[in-house]
């Protein structure tokens, strides 16, 4: 079976295109390392007319984060967080 490049399908993606999908901002916090599904999140997002910015919180670090007021996940005002817990 032959996987999905999904950063090289990303990267074909005309500029253009992605300034006229509607902005989305994604927090991921967990309490494992889940940074693996970055691409293919932003595949499917930007296949679906979005243009998303997606950080991801330190590992481990979900409850601290949500707590902390001043933390960055209160600053960058997410549309959409994704919580994953082991």
């Amino acid at each position: 079976m032959i996987g999905i490049d999904f950063k090289q399908e990303i990267k074909k993606i005309e500029e253009s295109e992605l300034k006229n999908a509607k902005k989305i901002k994604i927090a991921v916090l967990s309490s494992y390392t889940i940074n693996n599904i970055l691409f293919p999140l932003k595949y499917y997002l930007v296949n679906n007319n979005f243009n998303p910015d997606i950080k991801f919180g330190e590992y481990n670090q979900f409850i601290q984060e949500l707590m902390d007021k001043k933390s960055w996940i209160y600053e960058f005002m997410p549309d959409i967080i994704i919580i994953a817990l082991s």
